[in-house]
């Protein structure tokens, strides 16, 4: 069984889209008989802040897990594309919603990969403002709050693990019985966690912020976090023949999320089809893109270490734009992505809890993903491309939307204002592709 913490990890487009209509001002129908908008002018995209950033940020801290995974996924890209406009009012907002968290410190959630997500745009927003000269933003205590945390999951919380009791010795102790066991009685006990790269992108960003003004005791955790995350690249990630890479093939081969991966057309009663080499769903692979910035930024220009992570980073561009997304075409008019990272298009979490049985993820039913905009992290002129042209093209056909909005959750359809091509959610994922095109 999953803990609450892979649930969260693994949530569905579905559910997210379900919060995003929930959110204050977001969820009023199109009125009838009128025509549907064209795409906003780019002097509207204050007026598409406003409506769909502002009530995340001014909206109370989120303390439970599922609005705090939900900011730190949606913030994201608003939080860079703030600093990428050196807009000042959303700056501004972002500091103000970040001193209301440390007010609020003590109540966030401990769910590990719903804290380190919502965290990280903190460490991000650190990075951020320092080097463009805001440092003044950042609040009081927030690089030592961050640190606190850093260590307390590193090497002081007790990290759960499946079908055994947690590792006392925190996430480093999990993480270095991962990298050195190898019989497993399940293949996904071996997986390298959300909750560790969040960890890892943290403590980089904390590195990048303090350079070698930390103090030494906290120079000396930082180093031994991006040590093991080092480790962790050079050991568990493998090229392709494409020139790109992916990230432990064949861990997820006996997870549940995974067991049909090897069918590509659901039938009712179908027996299990699990792929012994299969890879990451491309919805949380887009992950990587801000982790791997994280830590390339975390050493010196010219540095081997940053060399090294700007080589990861362009295979994955290639890993992405050879085998993951499929560009519009005669056959579909919108972008698209293969369900797994390795551009295998088998489906994903048939059956799975809150999806319900005979449901789950057909081929590039994944696709809503790409909506987030993280794939603009790879900071590459194909991406900044992609993200342009998804903007040009809004609204996206009726089609494109049934495809982005994922598979319906157990006990909920979708209203018609929300399956409209001109829907709150869509309206705010054309804001996040817009933003991604400039990154």
């Amino acid at each position: 069984m999953m803990n609450i913490a892979q649930s969260l990890s693994r949530m569905t487009l579905a559910l997210v889209l379900v919060v995003a209509t929930a959110l204050p001002g977001l969820a009023q129908a199109p009125a009838q008989g009128k025509p549907a908008p064209t795409a906003p002018a780019p002097d509207d995209l204050h007026a598409l802040w406003k409506a769909y950033v502002t009530p995340l940020l001014t909206r109370p801290i989120p303390t439970e897990s599922q609005p705090a995974y939900y900011a730190g996924e949606m913030l994201q890209v608003p939080l860079h594309g703030a600093f990428q406009r050196k807009d000042d009012e959303w700056i501004q907002e972002f500091a103000d919603h970040l001193k209301r968290m440390m007010e609020a410190r003590s109540s966030l959630t401990d769910v590990d990969t719903s804290r380190l997500q919502y965290l990280y745009i903190a460490s991000e927003f650190m990075v951020l403002a320092s080097r463009s000269g805001k440092a003044n933003l950042i609040p009081p205590g927030m690089p030592e709050f961050l640190y606190s945390d850093v260590q307390n999951f590193w090497e002081r919380k007790p990290a759960w693990m499946w079908d055994r009791g947690p590792f006392p010795g925190g996430m480093r102790e999990r993480l270095l019985w991962k990298l050195n066991t190898r019989d497993v009685r399940k293949s996904y006990y071996r997986a390298v966690l959300d909750a560790d790269f969040y960890l890892f992108g943290i403590a980089a960003d904390l590195r990048a912020y303090h350079q070698l003004d930390a103090q030494p005791d906290h120079r000396k955790l930082l180093n031994d976090v991006l040590t093991l995350a080092d480790r962790v690249c050079h050991q568990e990630i493998k090229p392709t023949d494409s020139g790109g890479w992916v990230l432990q093939p064949g861990v997820w081969r006996d997870h549940p999320d995974f067991k049909f991966a090897g069918r590509t057309s659901p039938q009712q009663g179908m027996s299990p089809a699990p792929v012994s080499d299969i890879t990451w769903d491309s919805s949380h692979f887009m992950r990587w893109p801000p982790i791997i910035t994280s830590l390339m930024n975390a050493y010196a220009d010219g540095s081997s270490e940053h060399q090294y992570y700007a080589r990861l980073r362009d295979g994955l561009n290639t890993q992405f734009f050879s085998k993951i997304v499929a560009p519009p075409s005669a056959d579909f008019p919108c972008y698209r992505m293969t369900n797994y990272s390795t551009g295998a298009n088998g489906l994903y979490r048939w059956n799975y809890s809150n999806i319900g049985e005979n449901s789950g993820y057909p081929p590039y039913k994944v696709s809503g993903a790409l909506l987030i905009g993280w794939w603009g992290f790879l900071d590459s002129d194909q991406s900044r491309a992609m993200y342009k042209k998804m903007a040009d093209t809004w609204p996206w056909p009726q089609e494109c939307v049934d495809l982005y909005m994922g598979p319906v959750t157990k006990g909920r359809q979708f209203t018609a204002a929300e399956k409209s091509p001109t829907s709150t959610a869509m309206k705010f994922r054309y804001l996040l592709v817009r933003l991604a095109s400039e990154l």
